[in-house]
């Protein structure tokens, strides 16, 4: 077995397809399937039923080939990303909660109680092994 064959295989995302769907995905929050949805309802200007959603998506599933409208729609999610422009209510999506901890103090509570349970941790099996505050 190769390496280029080991990289194929195990490669998580095997193709520019999957890379720029999975990302336009992670950059609306979204699953893949939603994603052809509001992919199919933008470039047929009508939503899409099960059959016609089907074929497309297993083969971007099992080939990793998105139809060129999915294409198109993630290209543009990841473009209006780039710019710093993406709204989700251009696509059909609910607005995005604003979030709350804007200066990264709950980060540095966590980060704080963290180290304090690890202290209490240490201290606890410190002290069980009678190597600190014992008789």
């Amino acid at each position: 077995m190769t390496l280029a064959s080991l990289l194929r295989e195990y490669d998580p995302l095997p193709t520019p397809d999957v890379r720029d769907v999975v990302t336009a995905c992670e950059a609306l929050n979204v699953r893949e399937i939603k994603l052809f949805r509001l992919a199919f309802a933008r470039w047929f200007g009508r939503d899409a039923s099960e059959n016609e959603l089907e074929k497309p998506f297993m083969r971007y599933l099992l080939a990793h080939q998105a139809p060129m409208w999915v294409r198109q729609f993630a290209r543009e999610v990841l473009r209006q990303k780039t710019q710093g422009i993406l709204d989700p209510t251009q696509f059909g999506l609910p607005p995005r909660a604003p979030r709350a901890d804007r200066d990264g103090s709950f980060e540095t509570v966590c980060r704080v109680l963290w180290a304090v349970a690890w202290g209490v941790m240490i201290a606890i099996i410190a002290r069980g092994f009678g190597l600190w505050g014992g008789p």
